[in-house]
């Protein structure tokens, strides 16, 4: 029987002295290490779907909106999308409401249900805009379609009779 006369580590092919081989480094040319070229509008809108992609599956959202004073303010919320758009529903009378109804612009992230925004968290900024009544109740929908607590509520106001809770529809366009 003839030895193998490379020491085997079991991860693959190895040198005389039982090191890995050092991997092949890549170099760029000068003219190739320059910035990225200026987002296009496909390429932008690209970036755009795959921001929805994550925020669609995220369970939390934090929605900052702005006051008067340009101050941002955060609040974690439930959310879904649906063509390109991002829905939520909340109470007429919270305070975002009203920012909203004074400067529409707003930016969305993914975060956890404390409203803790990761440093690498997708991120997209986009303009807001309140529902009537009819659009609150598609808003509902979509939020009942993904969280099982939202039907769960909805449930259990019909079969105890109790009045649906005041709510207002936001809708965010990217």
């Amino acid at each position: 029987m003839r030895r193998n006369p490379l020491p085997d580590t079991g991860r693959g092919m190895t040198t005389r002295n039982g090191n890995l081989p050092a991997a092949p480094t890549l170099t760029l040319a000068d003219d190739e290490q320059s910035e990225p070229p200026p987002l296009t509008a496909r390429r932008k809108k690209a970036t755009i779907m795959t921001v929805l992609d994550e925020l669609s599956r995220s369970r939390y959202v934090s929605l900052t909106t702005y006051r008067k004073d340009g101050t941002a303010v955060s609040t974690p919320v439930w959310h879904a999308v649906d063509g390109g758009k991002l829905y939520v529903s909340t109470t007429p009378d919270a305070w975002k409401v009203r920012r909203i109804r004074n400067d529409s612009r707003v930016v969305v992230a993914v975060c956890n249900a404390r409203g803790r925004v990761a440093d690498d968290a997708p991120r997209a900024e986009g303009e807001a805009v309140l529902l009537d009544t009819a659009g609150t109740e598609g808003v509902r929908r979509l939020l009942a379609r993904k969280y099982f607590l939202v039907r769960l509520t909805v449930w259990a106001t019909k079969m105890l009779r109790c009045p649906a809770r005041p709510a207002i529809g936001i809708v965010v366009s990217f």
